[in-house]
């Protein structure tokens, strides 16, 4: 004859058996939220970096420009008189 503390404790360690054996799926669904998150962010952040270096000149057309200068004047003797500038004063860099 079994009791009723007897059958109590039974029906609980059947439960935690039953709650051990089941996969807890939270871990896989943050996993799986991380995951897509940051694939959508690396894909957002390469979308913006082709649509803004699209318009972009090419570094061969910069050589091949001609840029505005300053018009250096000077007498027959070879001293600078003076110095016209245009709308801006540039000087050409390099790279």
């Amino acid at each position: 004859m079994t009791t009723r503390r007897q059958t109590d404790a039974t029906t609980a360690r059947a439960r935690q058996r039953r709650r051990a054996k089941k996969p807890r799926r939270w871990p896989w669904l943050v996993l799986a939220f991380v995951l897509l998150t940051g694939v959508t962010v690396l894909a957002g952040l390469g979308g913006t970096i082709f649509a803004l270096s699209r318009d972009l000149p090419q570094l061969e057309s910069s050589e091949r420009k001609r840029f505005a200068q300053d018009t250096i004047i000077y007498d027959r003797y070879g001293k600078q008189i003076a110095v016209l500038y245009g709308a801006a004063s540039r000087q050409i860099v390099t790279s």
